[in-house]
């Protein structure tokens, strides 16, 4: 029986041991997404920046600006719509879903 338990309790040490490393597995790389998409949007929002000053230095001004607050606009509105999402996400995570109390049925 001891010897039941015993390897039992191993069984639960590795299993867990897995979960902890596929969670630190699984962590390392949303960290490697999220970095890569703030690079993207560094270089878009530099190069619609970038193209708006060329346009309204060579005389076209409201084309530039159009497309300067564009650039810039389209990145800020993504980043604020991110913070909410994951605000939300995090609400859910914080806040098991309570299922209601079910009454048993009777027997007629």
């Amino acid at each position: 029986m001891l010897r039941l338990v015993e390897g039992e309790a191993k069984h639960r040490r590795e299993m867990e041991s897995a979960i902890v490393h596929s969670e630190i597995d699984r962590t390392s790389k949303s960290f490697a997404e999220a970095k890569r998409g703030q690079i993207c949007a560094v270089i878009i929002t530099l190069s619609t920046l970038i193209g708006g000053v060329y346009a309204a230095v060579t005389g076209h001004e409201v084309s530039g600006s159009i497309i300067g607050s564009a650039g810039v606009g389209g990145i800020v509105t993504t980043f604020i719509l991110g913070r909410a999402k994951h605000k939300q996400e995090e609400k859910k995570v914080s806040e098991p879903e309570q299922k209601p109390l079910s009454r048993p049925k009777r027997k007629k």
